[in-house]
């Protein structure tokens, strides 16, 4: 099946096809909206774990797990007049930095009942904050923290936490409670394959804070002020994937110098955030 160059789709039937990891194929499916107006047909194949999100976001489109590899000759693949791998087609709509900053919009549809019942759950009272934390990505690295890291954040006031990091942590989670920080967690969701569920977690949250993983192109995607961090250096011209993300830079021998940044600038970053939430909550900053 030919690649998809940028010629006219009017009445062409074209495949997007995720290539990369969960994390990325959200991060690249912000421009698939792009697709809706061309008058095509648009096959969409992502991970299994997505195919449920991408069909409440996309539909318009038909959405499927990922095939396999060897697909020479397959009648299926031969309805497609084109192809084109997710990671390849923000070239073709995105010519400049402005453009993202532009045209890009979270995707991901708010499940407003799910949250509300987070928040229930969680017993969150007029003019607290829920903070959604990620600390590392399931190969720990220089550009995550460690939980010690985050004990600094319990003097934040009228914050109620909730740990959005997937993958096992509930000793880390006893060790940051040790600390004094207190940090719920719900136990009874799969935050790394269920990630329809996920998506209510994250979405009940009037802050994330995480590394770029997929918790952080999750969280952004569904229009929640996400910020994001790493230890990479002098990225002066970093794609704007998201306008609801905030980069914060990581310094690796000093970790502690990011939580102190989010601890002085929690009133900055509450009007950000009221700003560019796609939720209809706003935080008062006078109560943080």
């Amino acid at each position: 099946v030919p690649r998809w160059r940028g010629e006219s789709l009017q009445g062409k039937n074209i495949l997007l096809w995720g290539e990369q990891g969960i994390g990325d194929e959200v991060q690249f499916a912000t421009v698939i909206p792009e697709f809706k107006e061309l008058g095509c047909h648009v096959g969409i194949e992502c991970a299994a774990k997505l195919v449920e999100i991408f069909q409440w976001s996309f539909p318009w489109a038909e959405v499927r797990e990922t095939g396999a590899v060897n697909c020479e000759d397959s009648e299926v693949y031969s309805l497609f007049d084109y192809q084109i791998p997710f990671g390849s087609i923000a070239p073709l709509f995105r010519k400049t930095i402005d453009d993202f900053r532009i045209f890009q919009k979270p995707f991901i549809p708010r499940l407003k009942e799910g949250e509300k019942k987070v928040r229930n759950k969680l017993k969150m009272r007029e003019g607290e904050l829920l903070i959604g934390l990620g600390w590392r990505s399931s190969k720990q690295s220089f550009h995550d923290l460690s939980v010690e890291d985050l004990a600094p954040l319990k003097s934040l006031k009228n914050v109620v936490f909730l740990a959005v990091q997937y993958g096992e942590c509930l000793a880390e989670l006893n060790q940051l409670r040790s600390l004094g920080l207190p940090i719920h967690y719900y136990t009874d969701v799969d935050q790394k394959d269920d990630i329809s569920s996920t998506c209510a977690l994250l979405g009940a949250c009037d802050l994330v804070f995480s590394p770029f993983t997929a918790v952080y192109q999750i969280s952004a995607s569904l229009g929640v002020p996400t910020i994001g961090f790493d230890a990479f250096k002098s990225r002066n011209n970093r794609i704007p994937w998201h306008p609801t993300a905030w980069y914060f830079e990581l310094d690796p021998d000093n970790p502690l110098s990011l939580i102190n940044k989010v601890i002085n600038d929690i009133s900055e970053i509450i009007d950000w955030a009221n700003q560019v939430t796609t939720s209809e909550r706003q935080i008062d900053s006078n109560k943080k």
